[in-house]
């Protein structure tokens, strides 16, 4: 029996939402995460649907990815917003002279944080490609 004969009409249109989604998290590299946002609404809607088929994997990768992604991105901004903030209360204390700790402190940071978000790309793209071309040719995650 061929593989055209077992897939249904449900199945090819969960497929189709998922191949959505996937396109979604891809362009939210190029939109800031806007995308995404639209993409785990997708998954969100179609995820019942899914239960006990395929593509139930694929629902939970892609909830995971994201997930995952905004929980460090909210870690990236916060370390991020708190360095500017303490920068920029020190500039105001010390009259334009921050302490060279402060300061040094920071650009120690700067590294660590590029690192950090290398890490969040290569797994978002690792697990978001894998699950593009497992969809494509309609394979669990």
């Amino acid at each position: 029996m061929s593989d055209a004969a077992l897939t249904t009409p449900r199945d090819e249109s969960l497929r189709a939402s998922l191949l959505i989604a996937y396109g979604l998290y891809l362009a939210a590299l190029f939109s800031g995460g806007l995308t995404a946002v639209a993409g785990v609404i997708v998954v969100y809607a179609r995820r019942q649907e899914a239960r006990g088929t395929l593509w139930q994997s694929h629902c939970r990768n892609l909830l995971w990815v994201f997930w995952i992604a905004a929980a460090a991105a909210a870690v990236f901004a916060g370390v991020v917003l708190e360095g500017a903030g303490s920068l920029l209360v020190s500039l105001f204390h010390t009259e334009g002279n921050p302490p060279p700790e402060l300061v040094g402190g920071l650009v120690a940071l700067v590294p660590l944080l590029g690192l950090f978000a290398l890490v969040v790309l290569v797994f978002y793209l690792y697990r978001t490609l894998r699950g593009f071309i497992h969809a494509l040719d309609g394979r669990p995650y």
